[in-house]
């Protein structure tokens, strides 16, 4: 409590027991020492608070509040100035400590340390992502090895604070694209140019945080879609003509619930990209089952993909295509006690960093039981093709045939723990797509399945030229704890030579997906921590990534301008872009010059 000494002409800060009032002092908190607890009754105007009276009485009483709370103030501020003194001279007391040790164990070359200060020797480079030749630093350049592809600059595009909601980025004629939903506005943006274009006729788009909105610009159009997973919410906008330089432009609302009738949308990602003067969406998958032949007692369930291919203004004439998976579930004979299948499909898409394909893959699992040998009989197929050209081809790849029997009297396909450790990272990914990604192409290899556990990346990836079987792997760099995958994640830069994957906190890259030796380069100081409507995408003619999503910061677009090609090996590497908190990092770039008497 506060109580006012007229006499010593002073208020003295003190403490009694809890009574039922108090009438010559302010009642500051309670504090049950027994519970451990403290009640601020600073506001309470019975006890203590704002006093509304007449004369001078009022102004004394406000002046008495104001010291009271500038004296609090000012005791929380002298114990906080006391523990960072205290801090400070820890701090220096372990720095002396580290220079000693330092003196006897000198750090190896390519340790990274963080310090505010300049004075860190020549011995030190900053970690700002430049380039370093091998002929002035030999031994940093094998530290850091081939892995390290650096940056170039970082341009800022687009921010907008109060954003909570946009689309993918999309690049055209020279400039990103992106729409953000609220403001209804399409936002074109190069390093010199900015085009704000009003959009209209968007009613039917939801602003939902689990709803994706796909933007695609493509063949001198403009699409918007959202796939909410049924028919009713499956939405496609077109602008049928689109040039980048309008003020403003109105989209057309497509009907697509006719055609997407009775299908699982599950997988479908939304993308409109335009082959050949035609443009193709991704729709939904509906299964159909057909008897064996020659009469048996046998069925099979095939699964087909289907998807729309139109010319730009005339939907209505849009021709609705199935391409057929291979057989998904096998049904059995009818004297088996139980019996069937399972499939893991990817996500599916149409994506131009396919080349304009929608590579997709498919994973079953089927079971012919044996009663006579009382075992189950299972056969592990997989398959990854593309439509609607096959530039990847139509690769099958058998799994394990007749190779798993889990069972001796129980017939039926095995649950999740029972699989096999690829199979089992196969069809579990698949009970939640929305985890998946995009399955994409690139140098020869694909990835198509992700998934960020334990903090690193895991995924499982293939040849389609050769032909190999594809691979589960994890990469073994420890990520930070707000890392996270999107389905537009993923990258191939063709003129680098490098697979980029954005984990909302920065970039993962690797020469390939064979191995699992991964670099990763902080972007939070840069771009903030995406949480949602991540996207990366690859500029190749102008060899720059884009990243742009959602962070608490609100929307962002931000280009990374990638260096020109180097031999690693030969020539040097790059220096990790890194800071923590605003504190620059330093590698060791050598070791120090002795000094002494010529």
């Amino acid at each position: 409590m506060a109580r006012l000494d007229l006499a010593r002409s002073l208020i003295e800060l003190t403490y009694t027991e809890k009574a039922d009032s108090y009438p010559d002092c302010l009642v500051l908190a309670y504090i049950d020492s027994g519970e451990g607890t403290v009640t601020d009754t600073r506001e309470d105007i019975n006890i203590c608070g704002k006093i509304d009276a007449l004369g001078d009485l009022s102004a004394k009483v406000q002046y008495a509040v104001n010291y009271i709370d500038n004296e609090v103030e000012a005791r929380l501020e002298e114990a906080r100035q006391q523990i960072e003194a205290q801090e400070q001279r820890l701090n220096a007391e372990i720095a002396k400590v580290a220079a000693q040790v330092e003196k006897l164990t000198p750090p190896a070359v390519g340790t990274v340390k963080f310090t505010a200060s300049q004075k860190v020797g020549p011995e030190w480079l900053r970690c700002d992502g430049s380039f370093i030749s091998e002929a002035d630093y030999p031994e940093l350049v094998a530290a850091l090895g081939k892995l390290t592809p650096g940056v170039g600059t970082y341009d800022l595009l687009v921010s907008y604070a109060n954003v909570q909601q946009m689309s993918n980025v999309c690049l055209y004629n020279g400039m990103a694209w992106t729409y953000l939903l609220k403001e209804q506005k399409l936002i074109g943006v190069n390093g010199t140019q900015a085009n704000e274009i009003s959009v209209s006729g968007v009613q039917g788009l939801v602003q939902l945080a689990a709803v994706d909105t796909v933007l695609s610009v493509c063949g001198g159009a403009v699409y918007l879609a959202q796939n909410n997973q049924s028919q009713n919410s499956f939405t496609l906008l077109e602008c049928e003509s689109f040039t980048g330089n309008e003020v403003s432009i109105e989209m057309t609302s497509l009907d697509t619930n006719s055609i997407t009738s009775g299908l699982d949308m599950s997988f479908s990602v939304p993308n409109v990209v335009d082959a050949n003067g035609k443009k193709l969406i991704m729709l939904g998958v509906f299964t159909t089952t057909v008897p064996a032949a020659g009469g048996a007692a046998l069925e099979w369930e095939l699964s087909k993909i289907k998807y729309a291919e139109w010319t730009a203004g005339d939907f209505a004439h849009a021709d609705i295509l199935t391409a057929d998976f291979t057989p998904v579930k096998y049904a059995g004979q009818a004297s088996a006690k139980a019996d069937g299948g399972r499939s893991a499909l990817t996500m599916l898409a149409f994506e131009h960093k396919n080349s304009d394909e929608a590579l997709f893959a498919q994973a079953s699992a089927y079971n012919q039981p044996d009663p006579g040998r009382q075992q189950d009989n299972f056969t592990f197929r997989f398959n990854i093709c593309s439509l609607k050209n096959q530039v990847f081809g139509n690769i099958i790849t058998e799994g394990l045939n007749n190779a798993f029997q889990p069972y001796i009297t129980n017939y039926g396909i095995p649950n999740d723990t029972e699989l096999p450790p690829l199979w089992h990272e196969i069809f579990k990914a698949s009970s939640n797509p929305a985890l998946n990604i995009i399955p994409i192409a690139g140098g020869s290899e694909y990835i198509y399945r992700a998934k960020i556990e334990n903090r690193k990346l895991h995924y499982i990836s293939g040849r389609y030229n050769p032909k190999t079987v594809y691979e589960y792997h994890t990469a073994d760099v420890q990520l930070p704890s707000r890392c996270r995958l999107f389905k537009e994640s993923v990258c191939y830069a063709s003129a680098q030579g490098l697979w980029f994957v954005f984990v909302g906190t920065g970039l993962m890259f690797c020469e390939t997906l064979e191995g699992e030796n991964w670099g990763y380069l902080d972007t939070q100081d840069d771009v903030g921590v995406i949480t949602q409507c991540g996207c990366l995408e690859y500029d190749e003619e102008g060899n720059a990534l884009y990243i742009s999503g959602v962070s608490t910061g609100g929307a962002k677009l931000v280009r990374l301008q990638l260096p020109p090609l180097y031999n690693y090996a030969n020539d040097g590497a790059w220096l990790p872009h890194i800071a923590s908190d605003g504190v620059p990092a330093y590698i060791k770039a050598k070791e120090p010059e002795e000094s002494g008497a010529v």
